[in-house]
């Protein structure tokens, strides 16, 4: 029984150590996204999918360890959260459960959070971008600069109401 308190420790451990990783890597993020710096956004990204896989893992590690306690202390493994598991084991161990779970939690909601802000910052630049490439295409003449020899354009100067600053004809 201690074994299996000491294997879910040590995967809560790992998971840990996971999302401090991952906190570190929205860091890294946070820093190159408003310089648009598309090697170290790649760079996250890959390091951001290799951890989710690494926590994938340890979340069903995790889930199968608290399932044999569970069963062990005879309580429906179905329902059962670390936190609950917590109150039917002996007191050295529970008091060490009980630290490493709320740690984690904590954790996840920091990365959620910094994972929620860069999200935001992604789509406040892409906003910014977007809006840039509106009113540059928007500064430019769509109408052919060729022309069929005789053909009159209908205005020279600028396009009216429409905020451009190339001539129209040349």
């Amino acid at each position: 029984m201690n074994a299996a308190i000491d294997q879910l420790i040590s995967t809560l451990n790992e998971e840990t150590e996971c999302y401090d990783e991952m906190k570190a890597v929205l860091q890294d993020e946070a820093r190159a996204i408003p310089l648009s710096n598309r090697q170290e956004l790649d760079r996250a990204r890959s390091r951001k999918e290799a951890l989710v896989a690494r926590i994938t893992r340890l979340e069903r590690k995790r889930e199968d360890s608290v399932r044999q306690l569970a069963s062990t202390y005879r309580i429906d493994a179905s329902m059962v959260k670390v936190s609950e598991l917590v109150a039917y084991l002996p007191d050295p161990y529970a008091g060490k459960l009980k630290s490493c779970a709320e740690g984690l939690r904590s954790l996840i909601e920091e990365v959620r959070l910094k994972n929620g802000a860069n999200r935001q910052l992604v789509r406040y630049y892409m906003k910014w971008i977007d809006n840039a490439m509106h009113l540059l295409t928007g500064l430019f003449d769509e109408r052919p600069i060729y022309r069929k020899p005789g053909i009159q354009l209908e205005n020279s100067g600028y396009r009216s109401n429409s905020g451009n600053i190339i001539r129209s004809s040349i």
